[in-house]
């Protein structure tokens, strides 16, 4: 005989049962009135169908599709990015809901992810409609960067943070018996700083766009006011970008103050070179030569160095929201003063992840460690062998586009350097926020 708890659970059940088709059916219901009314170009009653029901159906392909649409129908791009893409991250084929996401960055001028998006759907041979669709798209965005039309760029930025060895010391307070003065020893501080900056644009014939970007900077440590810097720099380049091939070259000057004078500046030849291996695949090279010219006082640290590097990277996920790789350096400074000790060999490797959560939040992470292997011996009375130093690093920094013109960073880095000549060894850990405005 079956017992009194037996049939009021088998009712409850039967009781959720029912409430979970009554609710299906309406979810259902919703999602078809929702896409007659996009069918006839009426995307704000469709909105008004979808948005009550977000919470319970957002993570649903179909929904997310319509929710996104009718989004970017009414204009609001940024959150219907977000409902695009969860769409294409539950079915990478599903082309239309690709186009329509690569819509959506275009108006938002995110020109690199809708070409992206775009070139993914053309590579999966779409019927004749979509080509047009396609087609027109990447005209449009190719109309962007018209021979002789400007593009623009201004941006200001507030930052503060902290700085556990501001001037990059040693924690030791002697060294042969001496005693190291304050500002030679590590210094701990808070910090603000300040950065004006703007970019012009230019494009030329033949797909070849010219950039100059400079910026001028101030920051200062309040705790550690000798080290405090002022920044100034340059950076003029040509560059040509297309479908598998990108390359470009050009000039970068500074000029860096410290406690308000002059403590280096230096100017560079630079240039490299990516080739897309396949959809998801890069391949790039790139070099540069700089020459570095401290203070009178410190002219022995004069150099002229010479960098190779070489960096292969993936782009992972369904629509390839991450990416990861590895940059190899290899390099060489030579002093300009005979007498100087400051010549040497210097290899490095660099292994990156970054991912985007969405079109507004990213976050990257970056592991490197370098060596200088130097061609002398700086102190004899502690090492008798050439000095040698293996720094490694560890940055992460998470972006956040509060809008179209705001952005938001979170920064920290911890650096350590190995030495075999003690002063030369340090930690160092640094943690800042920085709020950055464009106009355009």
């Amino acid at each position: 005989m079956t017992s009194n708890s037996d049939r009021i659970f088998k009712s409850l059940m039967a009781m959720l049962a029912l409430a979970y088709s009554a609710v299906a059916l309406a979810s259902d219901e919703s999602l078809r009135k929702a896409q007659e009314m996009l069918n006839v170009g009426q995307p704000a009653q469709a909105l008004e169908i979808l948005s009550p029901i977000e919470p319970q159906l957002a993570g649903n392909s179909r929904f997310d599709y319509l929710f996104g649409l009718a989004l970017l129908e009414t204009g609001h791009t940024g959150k219907a990015i977000f409902a695009l893409q969860r769409t294409v991250n539950n079915d990478p084929s599903f082309a239309a809901a690709r186009l329509d996401l690569a819509r959506a960055y275009f108006v938002e001028e995110n020109l690199v992810e809708a070409r992206f998006h775009l070139l993914i759907i053309r590579d999966e041979n779409p019927p004749p409609a979509a080509r047009r669709e396609i087609r027109n798209l990447l005209a449009r965005i190719d109309s962007r960067a018209q021979p002789g039309k400007n593009r623009y760029q201004s941006y200001v930025q507030i930052a503060a943070g902290f700085d556990s060895n501001a001037n990059a010391a040693t924690e030791t307070s002697t060294f042969l018996g001496f005693l190291l003065d304050p500002e030679s020893r590590e210094t701990d501080s808070p910090y603000t700083s300040y950065l004006l900056g703007g970019e012009i644009e230019r494009p030329f014939e033949r797909g070849l766009i010219w950039t100059t970007r400079a910026d001028l900077g101030q920051k200062n440590y309040p705790d550690a006011s000798f080290v405090n810097t002022t920044l100034g720099s340059i950076r003029s380049r040509i560059r040509k970008v297309g479908d598998t091939i990108q390359y470009s070259g050009g000039l970068m000057g500074y000029r860096l103050n410290t406690d308000g004078e002059l403590n280096s500046q230096g100017i560079s030849l630079e240039g490299d070179y990516e080739h897309k291996l396949n959809r998801k695949t890069y391949f790039g090279v790139l070099g540069k030569l700089t020459m570095i010219r401290f203070a009178d006082n410190q002219d022995v640290r004069d150099v002229d160095q010479f960098l190779i590097g070489s960096t292969i990277s993936r782009v992972f996920g369904a629509s390839g929201l991450g990416n990861t790789g590895a940059t190899v350096l290899l390099g060489r400074d030579n002093a300009r003063l005979s007498s100087s000790k400051y010549s040497r060999y210097i290899a490095g490797l660099q292994v990156f992840v970054a991912w985007n959560f969405n079109s507004n939040v990213r976050f990257q992470t970056m592991v490197g460690v370098s060596r200088s292997e130097y061609d002398d011996i700086f102190f004899p009375q502690q090492v008798n062998n050439d000095r040698r130093d293996t720094l490694s690093q560890i940055t992460l920094r998470m972006s956040w586009k509060v809008s179209r013109h705001w952005l938001l960073n979170y920064y920290y880095s911890h650096q350590k350097n190995h030495s075999n000549v003690e002063i030369f060894g340090f930690d160092r850990d640094v943690a800042g926020l920085s709020l950055r405005r464009f106009w355009r």
